[in-house]
């Protein structure tokens, strides 16, 4: 079963994270602060997908990308930098580290670009 990172400060993105979570039927382990969603990530590992909001107390989104990446840990990432309705700007990278692109995505594109990151790892889908 697939794993998914997510980091929600205030429950804006869990239909988001639904989304994908219910694409990949994956398990979501939410974390609210940067520095909690850092920990996790560093410790635990074994996630397929970090989810986050760009925006978190203590670290942001991003910074806890760029430690990851430092620390080689090669997981994709969904950073929601911004929801617009039924839309969200998010910043992509795969686990390659390479940073795909900002885009504007609904949920049901969201959860494809999710499904894609972890399909490409040779995780199973369903």
């Amino acid at each position: 079963m697939c794993r998914i990172l997510a980091a929600d400060p205030d429950d804006a993105l869990e239909p988001w994270v639904s989304a994908i979570a219910d694409a990949l039927a994956a398990t979501v382990i939410t974390r609210r602060h940067g520095d909690d969603l850092e920990a996790e990530l560093l410790g635990d590992g074994g996630y397929d997908l970090v989810v986050t909001a760009a925006q978190l107390e203590g670290q942001s989104g991003l910074a806890v990308l760029a430690r990851a990446r430092s620390q080689q840990i090669a997981v994709p990432f969904i950073v929601i930098t911004s929801l617009h309705g039924n839309l969200a700007r998010v910043m992509v990278s795969d686990a390659a580290n390479e940073t795909l692109s900002s885009r504007t995505l609904d949920r049901d594109n969201l959860a494809m670009l999710a499904r894609g990151f972890v399909k490409g790892r040779g995780r199973p889908v369903a």
